[in-house]
């Protein structure tokens, strides 16, 4: 069971290549826009705008997490 922090840019081609033979159970991102595309290809995941939330609401869920964030 997957989650991700960066669910847009580079965030989105690490997950699509993840996904296969694993479910998304939670995705982090804090622009929603950039974001759009992956939220629609996994409508079920629950979203988060803070990781940290994100981290504790669902770590009973997560087994492994992408981080895919600019190092700016």
């Amino acid at each position: 069971m997957l989650a991700a922090i960066g669910s847009g840019g580079q965030g989105a081609s690490n997950i699509r290549g993840c996904a296969p033979g694993n479910n998304i159970v939670a995705l982090c991102d804090v622009d929603d826009k950039q974001a759009a595309q992956t939220y629609e290809q996994y409508p079920n995941a629950p979203r988060y705008r803070d990781f940290r939330k994100m981290l504790d609401q669902e770590r009973n869920n997560i087994d492994a997490v992408i981080v895919a964030t600019p190092d700016h």
